[in-house]
């Protein structure tokens, strides 16, 4: 179903949240040998609290994270203080997650792989989702299946988030990006920065050093355009000496853009996509993003889009426990009501699941179960108590219900689902996020 498109913006406080941690999980360095690389690789594993590879029961859900290019594996040590934090509080499942490292040995170009198969840089594309998750599903104590597996990152890995859950959709569930490169067809907005940083008229002679925009492009060529003959960078670059774009390079960038890829093969209907970007980002990717969402809308893909108020990464902090949530609530939702979704029972009368997806922009599911005929009622209030909507109030005959709850014009914000049976009330907590 197409849907308008919503770019939605946050005012958000500009501080380091404060985790309030009652249990705590554990983060461990690891390493494996991976075959498409041919050689050992290392990651950073989160395992929540009370996980134990022999007596913990059932399994767990995986989250990958993919970092950002110019950084390493180990950082972004604070998603695991936001894990322990929203799991100590019943907001998410337990769930590991896994921080494998993607950084290249060519340091010219940054050691950016874009988790992208290159003559140049290696198999790291394969090293993931070859590699990687069958070692973590082989060592760990994990769900094993595409229901119970997610994929996130930031910049560079929110790009190889993205492109790798499309490319493989019957490896991942869902998938959440930040600050991602999702349309390509977008990277002109960044020639006249790398005409700056090459001496502002031609002809120019691009130096992967020369800024920030040339050292990206040129690592960008390096997953996409390799070519060893080339000197003294073994890639073809996306702009020529008198500034005009190569059109042949551009065409290697396009098929490798998740804005192009999704056109010829859309992930299933089923699929949780959550992506956001800052208004004011510091390398101009917000017109990689609004366009992107502009092709999944024009396409019917259901997505959750977001702008905020802030740059390429200082809020990570803030949007990292939203995307978690968003994760948890797709991988712990099925229309079948598998028992390893959150459920809320009202005595012997009936049953309340969670919603999905949660956080939302704009829709979202509200499932229950009734086990006896049942005069039920369903309402959605906000923080202050009022009533906003009124769902249903009738009788209900043992079955499985599901509502699609369209917020419309609401401001964001914390909203409750209400279901009342007699005296028997459940809430459950919705967020919407604008």
């Amino acid at each position: 179903m197409t849907r308008k498109l919503y770019i939605i913006s946050i005012i958000v406080i500009l501080q380091t949240p404060v985790y309030v941690v009652s249990g705590q999980g554990t983060a461990q360095a690891r390493s494996f040998y991976s075959n498409a690389l041919k050689e050992n690789r290392n990651y950073t594993i989160y395992l929540p609290q009370g996980y134990h590879p022999a007596t913990s029961p059932g399994c767990f859900p995986v989250i990958y994270f993919l970092h950002g290019a110019a950084v390493h594996y180990t950082h972004y040590s604070f998603v695991h203080d936001i894990a322990d934090d929203l799991i100590s509080r019943g907001t998410i499942k337990p769930v590991i997650i896994v921080k494998p490292d993607a950084n290249t040995d060519y340091t010219v170009f940054r050691r950016a792989s874009w988790y992208t198969n290159s003559q140049l840089n290696g198999q790291f594309e394969d090293y993931i989702v070859k590699d990687l998750v069958a070692h973590i599903d082989k060592t760990y104590n994990t769900c094993a299946s595409r229901d119970k597996r997610s994929i996130m990152g930031h910049s560079m890995g929110g790009y190889g988030a993205m492109k790798l859950l499309l490319k493989h959709p019957g490896l991942f569930k869902a998938v959440a990006s930040h600050s991602g490169l999702l349309d390509l067809e977008a990277i002109p907005e960044w020639f006249h920065h790398i005409f700056r940083e090459n001496g502002g008229s031609a002809p120019y002679t691009y130096d992967p050093e020369a800024g920030r925009f040339t050292w990206l492009t040129y690592s960008l060529s390096g997953a996409f355009a390799p070519n060893p003959s080339n000197f003294p960078y073994p890639a073809d670059f996306i702009l020529d000496r008198q500034g005009n774009m190569v059109h042949s390079v551009m065409d290697k960038f396009r098929i490798n853009s998740p804005a192009y890829i999704v056109q010829g093969a859309p992930p299933g209907q089923d699929t949780g996509i959550y992506f956001d970007v800052g208004q004011q980002d510091d390398i101009g990717l917000l017109p990689f993003n609004t366009s992107f969402s502009k092709i999944l809308d024009e396409k019917g893909i259901h997505h959750t889009f977001v702008v905020y108020q802030g740059g390429h990464d200082d809020m990570l902090e803030s949007r990292i426990p939203i995307a978690l949530e968003f994760l948890d609530s797709v991988m712990n939702y099925t229309p079948s009501g598998n028992q390893q979704q959150l459920a809320y029972t009202l005595g012997n009368n009936a049953i309340l699941f969670q919603n999905y997806p949660n956080p939302f922009t704009h829709s979202t599911h509200l499932q229950f179960r009734i086990l006896k005929p049942s005069f039920i009622s369903l309402k959605i209030y906000d923080v202050t108590g009022k009533e906003v909507a009124v769902l249903a109030s009738s009788n209900f005959s043992p079955n499985d219900y599901s509502f699609v709850w369209n917020a419309g014009t609401l401001p964001g914000g914390i909203y409750y689902f209400q279901m009342q049976i007699n005296e028997l009330v459940k809430t459950i907590k919705l967020v919407l996020v604008k």
